[in-house]
């Protein structure tokens, strides 16, 4: 008799990776939240960090998770997954572009971004913006005429965005340098930044 899938297994599914790196910033206070997110729990009873890593890891050849608030925390939650590259980013006050910039000085190829806080974006996401996506350009999706995640990077604007100063990287990218993506749902923009938006996720 075969066993039952496991709720991991079940979302994520053998499937080749795209060859990028994928930064998952997640060194922030939560001050909007209210508590620290990385440890709430998805609907699948993965912690949010987990569930982040497990999906960048099922569509991309490589992940880097950067922390800075309750940094050793941190670790212990993405202890099990040992092929991550945990980053730290002290200076994690700064706002998430620091973090991105401390993760960045990590990479050497194409790269995704990917905020922690996102839990309706699915391995899936990032295969379908990979398929559209022009190598030399910034691209990602929009719903709503509002700018989503992930995003995709060339190699070549590592050095453009180690450069930058600020608290916002989607402040500082032109609207002419990027290619959206018309999608469908929410998905895309979906963040939990208040209690009320994270009811709302759990009674979806």
């Amino acid at each position: 008799m075969k066993s039952e899938k496991s709720n991991s297994e079940v979302l994520f599914t053998e499937k080749k990776k795209i060859d990028a790196v994928c930064i998952i910033p997640a060194a922030g206070l939560s001050s909007r939240m209210g508590c620290w997110k990385a440890e709430l729990l998805s609907k699948e009873g993965l912690f949010l960090i987990e569930k982040a890593v497990m999906t960048a890891r099922e569509a991309c050849r490589e992940v880097i998770v950067v922390g800075g608030y309750q940094f050793s925390s941190l670790k212990k939650l993405i202890t099990p997954h040992i092929d991550v590259r945990i980053v730290e980013n002290r200076d994690y006050n700064s706002g998430m572009l620091g973090s991105i910039q401390a993760g960045l000085k990590y990479v050497k190829d194409d790269f995704f971004i990917f905020p922690m806080d996102m839990p309706l974006i699915v391995p899936e996401h990032f295969f379908r913006i990979s398929k559209i996506w022009e190598k030399d350009r910034v691209t990602r999706p929009i719903y709503r005429n509002i700018p989503g995640h992930p995003v995709v990077f060339p190699q070549d604007w590592k050095d453009k965005i180690l450069a930058m100063e600020g608290i916002s990287l989607r402040k500082s990218i032109q609207w002419e340098d990027q290619d959206m993506i018309p999608w469908e749902d929410e998905s895309v923009i979906f963040d939990m930044d208040s209690e009320v938006l994270y009811q709302a996720y759990l009674n979806s």
